[in-house]
């Protein structure tokens, strides 16, 4: 017989990663909480105990991503309207 393992596994870090990114992107915890689709107790919970599945992780690196496509296409299309506009 296996040995059970924990229903949420300890994930510190990649929780610490996902921080440090977050820090990085300047992201709210509000804002990564709804691209993510947790609720907020529930991303305070795992930000507080150190403690999520798999699945909330995969869905907290996967809106960070996402987050930081759409402020790079949003800078990008900054930078073409000023040319624009200039030119």
């Amino acid at each position: 017989m296996t040995k059970r393992t924990p229903y949420r596994p300890d994930q510190g870090l990649q929780l610490a990663r996902i921080e440090e990114r977050r820090l990085k992107l300047g992201v709210e915890h509000q804002d990564l909480a709804l691209a993510a689709d947790l609720a907020l107790a529930t991303y305070r919970r795992i930000r507080a105990r150190g403690r999520a599945s798999q699945a909330q992780v995969t869905a907290l690196r996967f809106a960070l991503r996402t987050l930081e496509q759409k402020r790079r296409l949003g800078a990008l299309m900054f930078d073409q309207a000023a040319e624009d506009g200039n030119g």
